[in-house]
């Protein structure tokens, strides 16, 4: 079996270095981890209260919508002239929002 090369030990005084700087790392990168879990738990509430106000918005525009036509039976052009055409596809199925990114590649 051939040996592997001596590793050179350390003066204490170097190694009392090398473990300071470690110890700073760990904690240094623990908070970070606690920072990311915090603004993604922010996210995740914003998000959330975001799709409760769409969802409101939609139920709403719907029900205009009903009352609109039982006020204006067989003139669906009309009642469809009070509301935007939508050119691109609704929130939510677009594959950005299965990934969970908004960057453009």
């Amino acid at each position: 079996m051939a040996s592997s090369p001596a590793v050179p030990l350390l003066p204490d005084d170097a190694r009392g270095a090398l473990v300071g700087k470690l110890k700073d790392a760990a904690e240094r990168a623990q908070k970070a981890i606690e920072a990311n879990d915090g603004a993604q738990m922010g996210w995740s509430k914003e998000r959330s209260e975001e799709l409760v106000a769409k969802g409101r918005l939609r139920l709403e525009l719907e029900r205009v919508h009903r009352s609109l036509g039982a006020l204006f039976p067989g003139q669906r052009d009309f009642v469809e002239s009070f509301f935007l055409k939508g050119e691109k596809p609704s929130e939510g199925t677009s594959e950005d929002e299965a990934t969970g990114t908004n960057e453009e590649p």
